[in-house]
């Protein structure tokens, strides 16, 4: 069984791919609670980087900077040892390195990440408010083929004041993701950018 986290990454002029592809993993299969049943309140913590942005993430969850520009939050066996499951990954672009706008930004990531890999757009994309900034979302699929697995993804993006576009690329298996898709949307919108 192996399990392979590509992460979409940006880097000056230089990206790298950006999916999480998963050969050969036998995943939980998610059942969903009777209609009758209330879902559990989400209990999350705080994130704070005083130079860039705060956030809410998942209780169980945590997080891993693998560069600068990059962080990674999602369940330890997810992060740390390369198992199934629900993650969000944001990436900051530096003023300068962006392509023209977020809308350029997030053309130019979907183009040399998720459509490469065999993702497809799925629905229109949508303009919404972040933190008082205007930003873009954009859902994804990825149909399965082979030893991998059927994946859903979302992808939000905002630029900040000062120029720098965040892109929070947000991915699970699709049999998972109805029951994180809750933990992404308080993720994304409870961000506080300072810059």
């Amino acid at each position: 069984m192996s399990f392979r986290i590509f992460v979409w990454g940006v880097g000056r002029g230089v990206w790298g791919v950006v999916v999480l592809v998963l050969l050969g993993c036998q995943t939980a299969v998610f059942s969903p609670p009777p209609p009758s049943a209330t879902p559990a309140p989400l209990k999350m913590l705080q994130y704070n980087n005083e130079a860039a942005f705060d956030l809410l993430y998942p209780e169980g969850w945590t997080y891993y900077l693998p560069r600068p520009g990059m962080l990674l939050f999602g369940e330890e066996k997810t992060i740390n040892q390369a198992q199934p499951g629900a993650m969000m990954t944001i990436l900051r672009v530096e003023p300068s390195a962006v392509h023209g706008n977020a809308e350029g930004e997030l053309n130019h990531f979907l183009d040399f990440g998720p459509k490469r890999d065999g993702y497809a757009l799925d629905g229109e994309r949508k303009a919404v408010e972040i933190n008082g900034r205007s930003a873009l979302v954009q859902h994804l699929r990825f149909p399965g083929e082979g030893e991998n697995i059927p994946m859903t993804a979302t992808v939000v993006v905002a630029e900040t004041s000062g120029g720098a576009v965040y892109i929070f690329a947000s991915t699970a298996p699709t049999d998972v993701w109805e029951a994180n898709a809750a933990k992404f949307d308080v993720m994304v919108s409870s961000v506080s950018f300072h810059e």
